[in-house]
């Protein structure tokens, strides 16, 4: 989708309020249409679709016969026979391998080709899960951003109190302390505003987009609450069809035809041929066919071919093993770092941020009423903006999490999950 087009599709559903109870504005459900550009334009798609491409052509090629060969001698002196003198040789020959090994040389491509396809659709979920890490740290740092502002602003709102209160005999320490807390929460909300190019730079370039050259992006707001997962073993048979699995399991089918091939390689191979000799002076040109017969003695050879291809049958199969493993390793790391974010999204939302900003405005009020210090209150402050930054990225985590397993086990939307190649 180009960058314009997907302003124009964003500026559509904020117009009509996709989501109920409010506006869209690149919430959560708004990431698919960010995937769906990546899986369109990301550069290592169309590279990885070109090997498969390349890959899916070498069948052709190497199950075929050796193309023919025709030949022509021309004597420098003509060789008198007591037909006439024989003057030249047209001939012809074509090769044969051992019966049976164009067939195995095709199905060992094919594997290959097969494992090429499955490599590639694994770049599509591995696209998938750096666009999410890269969304949704963009969205983090945004919303951190306005976290910070929004401390600062309360912070502008305290100060003619202070000053009020310095006025009516308290100490200028008062509002030195709050023009240095006001100061620093400046300082951290323009520091996430520094930071927002940069991670907005890396979602572009997972898109395919070059830096710089297409409009800025939407404006990220991170979603509130990322939904629940499934039960880990109702999601864990996906691992087995992830496309990194099914490319180890044809490379191991590939590696298993070319161990059958060098088992082959120590048969013959045939030739079979026709000479024509052009006999001058009206003669009658006699025809002669060839056959040949490759012999592969060397044994040597023939041997390290043979334990080259069982050896790289075995590393195809401890491979796929490996890759299993990796997958299941990711998978229940990311599923617990699922249900670790939402479960500090849950202590956060119920029993840390209510009390504490129920804190910060009495501790406020108090204040006004002169009944705590401006220490209270900066204190109660930095509890509130700190209990909101950890939400936050909890927030970030959580979805994160959820759509690195969901891109692990296959659990993707229809509609970011194209059948289409590109061109």
């Amino acid at each position: 989708m180009h960058p314009n087009g997907l302003i124009m599709r964003l500026s559509v559903l904020n117009t009509i309020g996709f989501l109920a109870g409010g506006p869209l504005v690149v919430q959560a459900e708004t990431f698919p249409i960010f995937l769906s550009e990546a899986l369109a334009a990301n550069p290592q798609l169309t590279r990885d679709f070109q090997i498969f491409r390349a890959a899916a052509a070498t069948g052709d090629k190497v199950g075929a016969l050796p193309d023919p060969k025709i030949t022509y001698t021309e004597f420098l002196e003509s060789v008198q026979t007591r037909t006439g003198p024989q003057e030249r040789v047209f001939g012809i020959s074509q090769a044969f391998p051992w019966p049976g090994t164009l067939k195995l040389r095709r199905g060992a491509a094919d594997a290959m080709a097969q494992a090429a396809h499955h490599r590639y659709e694994a770049t599509r979920r591995r696209i998938t899960i750096e666009v999410a890490d890269a969304y949704f740290t963009h969205a983090l740092v945004a919303e951190s951003g306005r976290i910070a502002a929004r401390q600062r602003d309360l912070l502008k709102d305290l100060t003619p109190v202070v000053e009020e209160r310095v006025r009516g005999g308290a100490s200028m320490a008062n509002s030195l302390r709050i023009e240095i807390e006001l100061r620093r929460s400046s300082d951290r909300a323009e520091s996430f505003q520094r930071k927002l190019p940069a991670t907005a730079t890396a979602l572009e370039a997972t898109l395919g987009r070059t830096p710089g050259k297409n409009p800025v992006l939407p404006t990220a707001h991170l979603p509130r609450s990322p939904p629940a997962l499934p039960p880990a073993d109702k999601l864990q048979p996906g691992l087995s069809q992830h496309p990194l699995v099914l490319a180890a399991e044809s490379g191991t089918s590939a590696a298993g035809i070319s161990s059958e091939l060098a088992r082959l390689a120590a048969r013959p191979s045939f030739m079979l041929g026709a000479k024509v000799i052009d006999i001058g002076d009206g003669g009658e040109s006699p025809v002669a066919v060839t056959l040949g017969l490759s012999l592969p003695i060397w044994s040597g050879k023939n041997r390290a071919e043979k334990n080259a291809a069982e050896a790289e049958l075995l590393a195809s199969k401890a491979s796929t093993e490996a890759v299993h493993q990796t997958l299941e390793v990711a998978f229940r790391m990311a599923y617990q770092t699922h249900l670790d974010a939402r479960a500090r999204l849950r202590l956060h939302d119920r029993d840390l941020l209510p009390p504490a900003t129920e804190a910060l405005e009495l501790i406020r009020e108090d204040y006004r009423n002169g009944k705590s210090s401006i220490t209270d209150v900066l204190d109660a402050e930095r509890v509130l903006l700190d209990l909101q930054l950890a939400r936050a990225t909890a927030c970030a985590t959580a979805h994160q999490a959820l759509w690195k397993v969901r891109a692990l086990v296959g659990d993707l939307p229809a509609r970011i999950t194209p059948t289409g190649t590109p061109k």
